[in-house]
């Protein structure tokens, strides 16, 4: 079982980026600068959305990354390495999970 604070000091970042060498370029500078402890990149997903009036279809890569809950500095980062005007990053909370695990992600990123 998860530690209270852990429950509420932890997030996943959610960020798309358009292929898998930006998400590996965002994934490598989160961790080296410890804005996150781990990230997990899924290539090769659909996205699906309206943009300035049209209808877009896009392959894009799916970048998920752990850290403690303020993510401004890793906003920024990942805003500077992104290429699109308007990417998508959400941060969603991590409600509870393996104890050991938390405690790291909260060490890697303090």
């Amino acid at each position: 079982m998860a530690s209270k604070v852990s429950q509420t000091r932890l997030i996943f970042v959610y960020v798309t980026t358009p292929n898998e060498r930006i998400a590996l370029e965002i994934a490598k500078t989160a961790i080296n600068e410890k804005l996150g402890a781990c990230a997990n990149i899924l290539p090769e997903m659909k996205s699906v959305y309206e943009w300035q009036g049209n209808l877009c279809e896009e392959s894009e890569t799916l970048l998920i990354i752990r850290r403690r809950l303020h993510y401004n500095e890793l906003d920024k980062k990942v805003l500077e390495l992104h290429p699109h005007e308007c990417p998508c990053i959400v941060a969603l909370p991590i409600q509870d999970g393996h104890s050991k695990f938390l405690s790291w992600i909260e060490k890697q990123t303090s």
